[in-house]
């Protein structure tokens, strides 16, 4: 796991916040994948106390093995607010199906206004359900503010 901050201490962003847009870069290997209906991957550990994550946005890198990931109808995988099922990013996870590497972008979808139900939650990659095999890696590089809850 990466981390970094960069910009001043208080940048604009897209619906306010504060803080300091920090990121952090998470690999995957493909165990994680094939496991992350069952036990989701954390991407960010939880900030403390009266924080939540603001995620601003979420770049998904996908390195292709020899066999893509194949998975049942109504596949989704995200990233979400630990165990509350939350959506913290718009990112659709099929990027692994690809028979090559790709790259793909998500924004948030939890702009502002965190609600203490996100206080001091991690972020997890997680998937509605399990791929049914593939091989690969998958680099998670997200974007975010630690923000106080209202």
């Amino acid at each position: 796991m990466t981390n970094c901050c960069i910009g001043p201490s208080n940048p604009p962003s897209r619906g306010g916040g504060g803080g300091v847009l920090q990121s952090t870069t998470v690999t995957l290997s493909s165990a994680q994948i094939l496991a992350a209906s069952v036990s989701p991957p954390t991407i960010i550990v939880q900030p403390g106390v009266g924080q939540s994550i603001q995620v601003m946005l979420t770049i998904y890198n996908y390195i292709f093995g020899t066999v893509p990931y194949t998975s049942g109808d109504g596949f989704i995988s995200q990233l979400q607010y630990g165990a509350s099922g939350t959506i913290a990013d718009t990112g659709d996870g099929n990027i692994l199906e690809f028979s090559a590497n790709g790259v793909a972008q998500a924004t948030s979808d939890v702009n502002s206004g965190l609600s203490s139900s996100f206080e001091n939650q991690p972020i997890v990659w997680v998937a509605n359900q399990p791929y049914l095999g593939g091989d690969g890696t998958l680099t998670i590089t997200v974007f975010y503010l630690v923000v106080p809850v209202t």
